[in-house]
């Protein structure tokens, strides 16, 4: 599984993840659509903060 270093939300369906490759080490950004298990966890984590776009 992978562990993000950072998740930043672009849209209701969108983030831009950051993490570590786990066969080199090296910081990988990445540009994909939320996974359905993170989707309830990354909406409760945007709402503590006040962000918007995920309604």
């Amino acid at each position: 599984m992978a562990r993000y270093r950072a998740i930043m939300v672009l849209g209701p369906e969108t983030a831009l993840f950051t993490l570590d490759c786990p066969k080199c080490g090296a910081q990988v950004q990445l540009l994909r659509a939320i996974p359905g298990a993170l989707r309830e966890e990354v909406r409760a984590s945007a709402q503590q903060v006040g962000a918007g776009g995920l309604n």
